[in-house]
């Protein structure tokens, strides 16, 4: 089996915090200058961003906080262990962030989003999920410990083989 080295997860990526506000400063209903806003249950095989959101203004949001296209939306706090740590990419542009209770991987240009995503479901993460939600009634991945977080990074030239080719089994 090859060896790839690894590298902590800030070495590829940056973990952005997701957006916090109360019910006060939400709508269910988008509103001039407002920006939609996915949940928890928006993270599934792939990401729901047309449905199930809540709507916060425009101001409440950084740009940092904005996705982009390739970023991955990661759940970060759940009371469903099956739900804290799942993981859907945004594959086409959408205007809209994720709430507090998640958060976003960005990747750099060296580890294929494609390619991060992938791992964000493999064997080996879901262990170190399983290994690291904590909290009694809610499960919690920290921050800090996610961000180091160490993960394989081939050259690209083997992750885009590595993609095309989950890309195929799919």
């Amino acid at each position: 089996m090859k060896r790839w080295p690894t590298k902590l997860l800030t070495e590829v990526a940056s973990v952005i915090r997701g957006v916090s506000f109360d019910k006060s400063q939400v709508s269910d209903e988008p509103r001039k200058n407002s920006v939609p806003v996915l949940r928890a249950g928006n993270i599934q095989e792939s990401l729901l961003t047309d449905s199930d959101l809540v709507y916060v203004s425009d101001e409440q949001v950084s740009e940092e906080q904005r996705m982009r296209r390739g970023d991955l939306a990661i759940c970060m706090s759940s009371g469903s262990p099956a739900i804290v740590g799942k993981t859907a990419h945004l594959t086409s542009d959408w205007h809209g962030s994720v709430g507090a209770f998640c958060a976003i991987v960005r990747f750099t240009e060296d580890c294929n989003h494609r390619f991060g995503s992938y791992w964000f479901r493999s064997p080996a993460f879901l262990q170190w999920r399983d290994n690291n939600a904590k909290g009694a009634n809610i499960q919690n991945l920290r921050r800090t410990e996610l961000e180091t977080l160490s993960i394989p990074v081939p050259p690209l030239a083997e992750q885009e083989r590595i993609v095309k080719l989950l890309d195929e089994a799919d």
